[in-house]
C-alpha cells in the first residue's frame, strides 16, 4: 500500500516489546536469584499504585486498588522481602539477602541495553508512534512530500522485528 501502513503495527510491536522487556528485566538469568525476586517484588509492588490512579481518574472508589495493595505487601511481607527506603523515606524498592532493585523498571533504559546493535533504538522509534509525537509525525509527513504521511523500510522494518 501507498503509503505503506506502519502506524498500527509499531503499536501493536511496543506492547510486545514492553511485555518482552519486563518479562526479561525480571527473569534474566544473568543475575543472582535474589535480585530477580528483588526486581519482581519492585515490578510487582507498582502494579496497585496504577491501579490506584486509574482508579481515581475515572471516579472509582479505590477500594478494589487498596485491597490489591493489601494482598501485594502481605504477600512480600511474608516473601521475606525487604523495603528499601530513599533519602526523603519513600519506598524506592525491595531487597533478598545482600541484592536488592529500584522499584520498576525504566523500560526504555532497558530496551537500549538489550536490544541488538542492528536496530537502534527501536523502542524510542515505537514511543514515537504510539505517543504521536511530533518528530515522528513530522517524519512521516516530510517523506510523503505534502500527501499525507508516509512510512519508511526502517519504520516498517522495526515494527516487523
Amino acid at each position: 500500500m501507498k503509503p505503506p501502513p506502519v502506524w498500527s503495527p509499531l503499536t501493536l510491536s511496543r506492547v510486545v516489546m514492553e511485555g518482552e522487556l519486563i518479562t526479561e528485566y525480571r527473569l534474566d538469568p544473568a543475575i543472582p536469584l535474589n535480585r530477580r525476586l528483588a526486581r519482581l517484588a519492585g515490578v510487582w509492588r507498582t502494579d496497585p499504585t496504577y491501579a490506584q490512579r486509574q482508579a481515581e481518574a475515572h471516579g472509582y472508589g479505590p477500594a478494589q486498588a487498596t485491597q490489591m495493595l493489601n494482598y501485594v505487601e502481605d504477600a512480600l511481607q511474608k516473601c521475606q522481602a525487604t523495603p528499601r527506603y530513599g533519602q526523603r523515606g519513600k519506598l524506592a524498592g525491595y531487597g533478598f539477602g545482600s541484592e536488592s532493585a529500584s522499584m520498576d523498571i525504566n523500560i526504555t533504559e532497558r530496551a537500549t541495553k538489550v536490544m541488538p546493535d542492528w536496530m537502534p533504538a527501536p523502542y524510542r522509534l515505537t514511543s514515537g508512534a504510539v505517543h504521536n509525537r511530533p518528530w515522528t509525525i513530522g517524519r512521516a509527513k516530510d517523506l510523503a512530500n505534502g500527501d499525507g504521511l508516509a512510512g519508511e523500510a526502517a519504520t516498517a522494518m522495526a515494527a516487523e522485528a
